[in-house]
């Protein structure tokens, strides 16, 4: 069996802290049935989910989902539908899981809470990555990271951009898939995000191993882990021990691939994550086979086996019993080697076929996307064809209204130098007129003054008359 990574996508649960399962289980005996109680339900849910058992988070979502929509409290229930989804998701229920994270990103949408939209999105998104439906996958991680830079809230920005770099990563394109990685990593420092810093270094980390750049992985793994310690992330240490393991066993160094995965054991015990436990014992199951110890590869196998079919791994139990197969082919207990390669095949059919349908939906899904973007497109084209005509008769009602107001100022200083220069004529005019009554003025005032010289020196015709007589 070969050693499997952390390659999940990065879905949002609960903002709020870790509580003891048992504290909540307390508080809901004696709560009221009201909106305090969903709230109580939701906390609940998510410590089920953040430990490992999906099932019985569904369980008490289902319960936070009956009461909050009997109370109509929206908000309460766009957080159920949440804890839901990310529960479906962990039980391999993509398409319950995906309808669940709809709802919630529709209640949160009508309700314009932000926050909730935008954890929604990053969710929707997460779920599609896991159906193989990478475009609507881009199209919710952007949405999400659009909505996480309104708010702003960078973690959420960090968390974007991890699962952009999944949907790179799962189609193969590693440059792409480690610029989003380093640029959530970025991101994550800057905002003083640990959980984001960890995941980051964890995908930084396995694009390595995938390149077989083995120093280079377990300098980010190690990275990872130490944050995980420093931040008491249980759950995240048993995957990074996991993953160092990993990168040790494809180097063969199989004593330190072992105390690795021991560790990932444990701590994945400690929380009671199966799946956890299924991976780190089929991993030891497969270095002990590596390293020649039959026996103790026997009894690992055996227990992972157990496990994976009680959770329904499929992709564990065709590993398993493959691995096991071949390790009692090597011990000579045919019979037993055929018994577990027969549920091999039985397996794998039954992922091939369920690979199948996934990618017949997905199919049927891209080409939704791909009418729905050509339509998209040819609205857009008509609104730009639109606009444009709408600029060019702007432009040259512009021009138009331009030349008209150049012949009005043109007017009007062609008018105005009329007007000074009239005004001018008029003035001198005037002047001239005034010159010339002046002059007027002047000569008749010079006959006036002969006149009375005249007058005074010559006797009037009454005194002239007057010696006439006499004489």
């Amino acid at each position: 069996m070969f050693s499997r990574l952390l390659l999940s996508v990065f879905l949002l649960g609960s903002v709020l802290a870790r509580a003891q399962s048992d504290s909540l289980r307390a508080l809901l005996k004696t709560a009221k049935e009201d909106t305090n109680k969903v709230l109580l339900l939701n906390s609940y849910a998510d410590t089920f989910w953040q430990s490992g058992r999906p099932d019985s988070a569904e369980i008490i979502a289902n319960q936070a989902i009956s009461l909050a929509d009997k109370l109509n409290f929206k908000r309460g229930l766009a957080k159920a539908y949440n804890s839901l989804g990310v529960a479906r998701n962990q039980q391999g229920n993509f398409t319950g899981a995906l309808e669940s994270h709809l709802m919630s990103l529709k209640l949160n949408r009508d309700l314009q809470y932000k926050p909730g939209t935008a954890s929604a999105y990053a969710n929707v998104a997460g779920t599609y990555i896991n159906l193989g439906n990478y475009p609507e996958a881009l199209k919710n991680s952007y949405a999400a990271l659009k909505t996480y830079e309104l708010i702003p809230f960078k973690p959420g920005m960090a968390t974007s951009y991890i699962n952009i770099g999944a949907v790179y990563f799962n189609q193969g394109n590693f440059p792409d898939a480690l610029i989003n990685y380093e640029l959530a990593l970025q991101i994550s420092k800057e905002s003083n995000y640990p959980r984001g810093m960890a995941n980051s270094y964890i995908q930084i980390g396995n694009i390595y191993y995938n390149g077989h750049k083995y120093e280079e992985a377990l300098k980010n793994h190690a990275e990872a882990l130490r944050i995980q310690k420093e931040t008491g992330d249980v759950d995240g240490e048993g995957t990074s021990y996991s993953n160092i393991g990993s990168v040790y066993q494809d180097q063969k160094l199989y004593d330190k691939a072992l105390e690795n995965f021991f560790r990932s054991l444990k701590l994945k015990e400690l929380i009671g994550d199966r799946l956890g436990m299924d991976i780190a014992m089929g991993n030891i199951s497969s270095a002990y086979d590596k390293k020649g110890d039959l026996e103790k590869a026997e009894e690992y196998g055996q227990k992972a086996l157990k496990i994976a079919n009680e959770i329904n791994d499929l992709e564990g139990v065709k590993e398993l019993n493959m691995n096991l197969s071949t390790i009692y082919e090597e011990k000579g207990l045919m019979q037993k080697a055929l018994t577990h390669y027969k549920a091999y095949i039985a397996a794998r059919d039954s992922l091939v076929n369920e690979e199948n349908t996934k990618k017949t939906v997905q199919l049927e899904m891209n080409y939704e996307f791909d009418k729905k973007e050509a339509a998209t497109k040819l609205e857009q084209e008509k609104k730009d064809a639109v606009a444009a005509a709408e600029v060019r008769r702007q432009r040259i009602i512009l021009l138009a209204i331009s030349c008209f107001g150049l012949l009005v100022l043109g007017f009007a200083v062609f008018a105005y130098r009329s007007f000074l220069q009239k005004r001018k004529a008029n003035e001198e005019i005037t002047r001239q007129k005034d010159m010339i009554e002046m002059k007027q003025e002047e000569i008749l005032s010079s006959i006036r003054y002969a006149k009375r010289i005249q007058t005074a020196l010559l006797p009037s015709e009454r005194v002239v008359g007057k010696m006439l007589k006499r004489n």
